[in-house]
């Protein structure tokens, strides 16, 4: 008859307190061989060798522990522009790991992800500190940065042919009021007005001809040849009046840019013309 013999394997949760209360260790039970730390073991490593008190030892050295990729690895690894090209893809997507940054306002942002404000961040204003004029350079310098230059070349050279151009004018005025031969008429087919054309070819970079035409009433007449800066490299006195002639220019030993010729007869400017040595 064995009903009288217990068969309740199940520990009550009292059971199962009373028992590892002692941080896990067992604080009530049967002793069966006499020995009360027998049943403890400490684990130890020495070397590749894990071992385990009163048991077995295993040999790890056949393991991989080397996390430290090579740089033929990390190259392999992002040769894509820094995406991972050799992976396990967990979830199916392979575009899903992919973030793109994006900047609103002062508002960053990463796709999938949180927005940071940068409108707290100092951006470190820097101030003008100082502007120095050097021919036609500009030199700026900033505030606890580097300096910078600015060609205004090609702006004063608009403003130079606006002033030519107005003193054109000016000449023309003062040579209808006081210059008593302006209402001659042409004889011959030949002007009674100089007249100064624009140079051919132009650009150039070998030689280029300037044709003119000086009236009879001119008593001198003067070519004269200044570069973008206003400096005359060249005076021409044209002797031959009441004909046409020609002026040649070479463009030899002259920098490449922006050139300018001016007719003036009996000292007095009649026009200006650009001229361009490539």
């Amino acid at each position: 008859d064995l009903s009288g013999i217990d068969t309740d394997t199940q520990l009550s949760e009292t059971e199962v307190d009373a028992f590892v209360a002692n941080n896990g260790y067992l604080t009530s039970f049967t002793e069966v061989d006499g020995s009360i730390t027998n049943e403890i073991q400490d684990i130890s490593l020495a070397g590749s060798n894990l071992t385990i008190s009163n048991g077995s030892t295993i040999d790890l050295s056949g393991i991989d522990t080397d996390t430290q990729l090579s740089e033929t690895e990390v190259d392999a690894f992002v040769a894509n522009n820094g995406y991972l090209t050799s992976f396990t893809e967990v979830d199916g997507s392979i575009t899903n790991e992919i973030q793109d940054i994006s900047l609103a306002g002062s508002n960053l942002t990463i796709s999938n992800g949180s927005t940071i404000d940068l409108s707290g961040v100092d951006t470190d204003e820097q101030d003008l500190t100082a502007a120095t004029l050097l021919g036609t350079t500009l030199e700026i310098e900033i505030e606890n940065g580097s300096s910078v230059s600015v060609d205004l070349a090609p702006l004063l050279s608009d403003l130079q042919n606006q002033i030519n151009d107005l003193e054109i004018r000016i000449v023309e005025l003062e040579s209808c009021a006081c210059d008593s031969t302006s209402g001659i008429a042409p004889v011959d087919g030949y002007s009674d007005n100089a007249i100064l054309y624009q140079n051919i070819p132009n650009p150039f970079n070998n030689t280029s001809s300037i044709k003119y035409y000086i009236p009879t009433w001119a008593n001198s007449a003067n070519l004269v040849i200044s570069d973008g800066l206003g400096q005359v490299i060249s005076n021409i006195e044209i002797s031959e009046v009441g004909t046409y002639g020609n002026a040649y220019v070479n463009a030899a030993g002259l920098t490449p840019g922006t050139y300018y010729y001016t007719l003036y007869v009996n000292q007095s400017m009649i026009t200006t013309k650009k001229m361009i040595i490539q």
